[in-house]
C-alpha cells in the first residue's frame, strides 16, 4: 500500500473516532444536565411558544421588506437589461440583479408560509377571527405577488436568454428550464444541488438530535419528529433510489 495512501487512511479513521467520541461526550453531559433541567423545560417551552405566537403577526407583515428589496432589483435589473445587447457588464448585472430579485421571492413565500401558518392558527384558536381573515388574505397577497415578480423575472431572463424555455406557472417549468440549459449550465445546476443536500444531510440530524435532547425532560409532539425525520428520509431515498435506477437502468440495456 502506498504510504501516503495510508497514513491518509489512518488521519480519516482518527477523526471520524474523533468526532463520535465527541457526539458521545456531548450526548452524555446533555442527558446528565438535561435530568436536573428537565422540571423547567414546560415552563420555558410555554413562555417560547406564547412569545412566537405574540409576534407572528408581525413578522409576517415584515414581508413587505421583501416585497420592496424585490421591486427595486427588478427595476434595477430591467434597466440594465435594456443595455444588454450591446454591453456584457450590462448584461452581467442584469442577471445578477435578476438572480438576487429570484432568491428575495423564494425567501419571500417561505418567511410568509411560516409566519402566516402561526398567527392564523394562534388567532383562531384565540378566537380574533378578523385578524385570522386579514392574515389570511395577506397570505394570499404574497403567494399572487412573488408569483408575478417571478414571472415576470423569468420572461426578462428569457429575453436575455432567448434560447432559455418555461412558463413558470407550468408544472413542468423547472424541466423544460433544465432541458433548455446547455452542460456547463446543467453541470453547475448539478453542483447547487449536491451542496443542497450535504447542507440539508447536516441540518436534518442537527435538529433531529435537538428535538430528542429536548423530549427526554419534556412532551414533545411526535408529529414534531415524524415530521423531520421524514422529510430526511424522503431526501436521502430519493437520492439513493434514484442513483440506483439511473444506475442499473443502465446496465440492463
Amino acid at each position: 500500500m502506498n504510504p501516503q495512501k495510508k497514513n491518509t487512511t489512518k488521519t480519516s479513521i482518527l477523526k471520524s473516532a474523533a468526532f463520535l467520541f465527541l457526539c458521545t461526550a456531548f450526548g452524555g453531559v446533555l442527558g446528565y444536565f438535561s435530568v436536573d433541567f428537565a422540571q423547567n423545560i414546560p415552563s420555558l417551552m410555554s413562555v417560547l411558544n406564547s412569545g412566537l405566537e405574540t409576534i407572528s403577526v408581525w413578522l409576517l407583515f415584515l414581508s413587505v421588506v421583501f416585497n420592496g428589496a424585490a421591486i427595486l432589483f427588478y427595476c434595477k435589473g430591467s434597466n440594465f437589461a435594456k443595455h444588454a445587447a450591446q454591453d456584457d457588464s450590462a448584461f452581467e448585472q442584469a442577471n445578477r440583479l435578476l438572480s438576487l430579485c429570484l432568491i428575495i421571492t423564494c425567501a419571500s413565500i417561505g418567511w410568509a408560509l411560516i409566519f402566516s401558518g402561526i398567527s392564523i392558527s394562534f388567532l383562531l384558536h384565540s378566537n380574533q377571527m378578523l385578524f385570522g381573515l386579514i392574515c389570511t388574505g395577506f397570505l394570499l397577497f404574497e403567494i399572487i405577488f412573488n408569483s408575478v415578480m417571478q414571472s415576470k423575472v423569468i420572461k426578462l431572463t428569457k429575453q436575455l436568454a432567448p434560447e432559455k424555455r418555461g412558463n413558470v406557472m407550468d408544472m413542468n417549468f423547472q424541466k423544460d428550464w433544465y432541458n433548455s440549459c446547455d452542460e456547463a449550465e446543467q453541470k453547475a445546476i448539478g453542483d447547487y444541488c449536491y451542496f443542497t443536500f450535504r447542507i440539508m444531510n447536516t441540518v436534518y440530524p442537527f435538529l433531529l438530535a435537538i428535538l430528542i435532547a429536548l423530549a427526554i425532560g419534556y412532551s414533545l409532539n411526535p408529529f414534531i419528529i415524524l415530521m423531520i425525520g421524514a422529510l430526511w428520509m424522503v431526501q436521502n431515498m430519493s437520492y439513493v433510489c434514484r442513483s440506483y435506477w439511473m444506475e442499473h437502468r443502465k446496465s440492463k440495456r
